[in-house]
């Protein structure tokens, strides 16, 4: 087996195992992998097949993992480890001695080899899905879009991942809002390809339903519905329940040290 990067031909082999991550989110199409190119590295079998592969960035002094996926004939034989060990090696290699992920909260095969990577529970998040007529459309918006300049203060402001909102400017496909009367009052991040908003910062409904006409202004491919995920305010995501959203799947953000150099 061959871990390498990813490479634009490998476009149609990725979007078929991006379905085993079981989100109900379409396959990414060929822009959406080249925009993903940077992070993505794959697992090759002898015959040239993939086998699984993991999309990661890099935020400040941390790796991210975004997705890691095998494909379901080559499971429980230690490739999603490989994956992992082979990216904390990376990470290592230019310094950085951190890194986190996003995982199902039930997913208990993933859970347990997170755990002995040395990667622990720190906060829930809750993936949502609404109609876009779900609130009703606001009188006026408030929504501007995010500047460079601004970024790092909005993370510190809002309690974000420091370098999130700076990578989310610097993606061709995401389009990174704020709401700002005075004073921040509201935040997202909406990816076109997916019609998903992440995260989704919204205190009360009247901010909720400016994001969300914001995000429906830029969404492409006639989606029904918009995707969010709220992370650490439980409150907020059970507003939008309260209001008819539905919850597709909890969530557990995990961090950890990068494992040492020999760990198996």
């Amino acid at each position: 087996m061959l871990l390498r990067p990813a490479r634009p031909e490998d476009h149609v082999a990725l979007a078929r195992l991006f379905v085993e991550l079981n989100t109900g989110d379409p396959p990414p199409d060929l822009a959406r992998i080249l925009d993903w190119l940077p992070g993505l590295a794959v697992a090759e079998g002898p015959g040239g097949e993939l086998w699984g592969y993991r999309y990661t960035e890099r935020l400040d002094g941390l790796g991210y993992v975004r997705q890691l996926v095998v494909a379901p004939e080559q499971r429980d034989r230690g490739l999603g480890r490989r994956l992992m060990l082979d990216y904390a090696a990376e990470l290592r290699a230019s310094g950085v001695h951190r890194w986190c992920l996003n995982v199902r909260s039930h997913n208990a095969r993933a859970l347990h080899l997170y755990q002995q990577l040395g990667l622990r529970p720190v906060y829930a998040g809750w993936v949502l899905q609404l109609p876009w007529c779900l609130l009703p459309e606001p009188a006026i918006s408030r929504v501007r879009r995010v500047t460079e300049d601004e970024a790092t203060e909005l993370e510190e402001r809002l309690n974000l991942r420091p370098g999130l909102v700076h990578r989310h400017l610097q993606i061709p496909s995401r389009r990174v809002c704020v709401i700002d009367d005075g004073r921040v009052l509201g935040y997202t991040s909406f990816d076109v390809f997916f019609c998903g908003a992440f995260p989704f910062v919204a205190p009360d409904l009247g901010v909720a339903a400016e994001l969300v006409w914001a995000c429906r202004a830029f969404a492409r491919g006639g989606s029904p519905v918009l995707r969010v995920v709220v992370e650490r305010v439980e409150a907020q995501a059970e507003l939008l329940l309260s209001v008819g959203a539905t919850l597709r799947y909890g969530l557990s953000h995990m961090e950890g040290d990068v494992p040492p150099e020999g760990q198996r």
